[in-house]
């Protein structure tokens, strides 16, 4: 993004690659890893991104003594119901490639010995300047409310309720 950071923040671009990263992120003592690719044509397209990029922002941190954050999906989770919601004992059951790769993401993360992390998978995220649920929230200011899949469970949080997470 090219929009104006908040106070005390700084932008700093670099390669997804283990040297680059550890350059940029050298005086980091926390890493928040939120880079993903979320479409794709095939598993290639995710691969890049979500699994050789995690790897590669997981090493540096390591390299870094840094802690880790580590944002996954509930996509990894698959499909649930409001009778069986997922929890950490339901093994991965990923419905898709975006999925797929995020799962993976998390056995890099869990793979780098001594590296200290924490993997989040947040749900479905909405907030300002949200291209996603924002023709949902205008249908909703007029009454009407489009149901995709009506046995289906959404669970939708707030960009600033994720933030307080990582925060945490």
């Amino acid at each position: 993004s090219r929009r104006a950071l908040p106070g005390g923040a700084e932008r700093v671009t670099a390669a997804l690659s283990e040297t680059d990263l550890t350059a940029a992120c050298a005086d980091a003592n926390v890493i928040v890893h939120l880079a993903a690719v979320i479409r794709g044509r095939s598993s290639s397209d995710f691969t890049r991104a979500n699994i050789e990029g995690t790897r590669a922002v997981a090493r540096a941190a390591r390299a870094l003594g840094a802690r880790l954050i580590h944002t996954s999906s509930l996509g990894v989770t698959g499909p649930s119901s409001l009778d069986n919601p997922p929890d950490e004992s339901r093994p991965p059951q990923p419905a898709n490639l975006y999925g797929e790769s995020k799962r993976r993401s998390e056995l890099e993360v869990r793979a780098v010995d001594g590296l200290d992390w924490t993997i989040l998978r947040p749900t479905l995220v909405y907030g300002p300047h949200d291209r996603l649920f924002f023709p949902v929230f205008n249908l909703a200011s007029r009454g009407l409310f489009p149901m995709y899949r009506p046995s289906a469970a959404y669970n939708l949080v707030h960009v600033e309720d994720v933030a307080r997470a990582f925060e945490a």
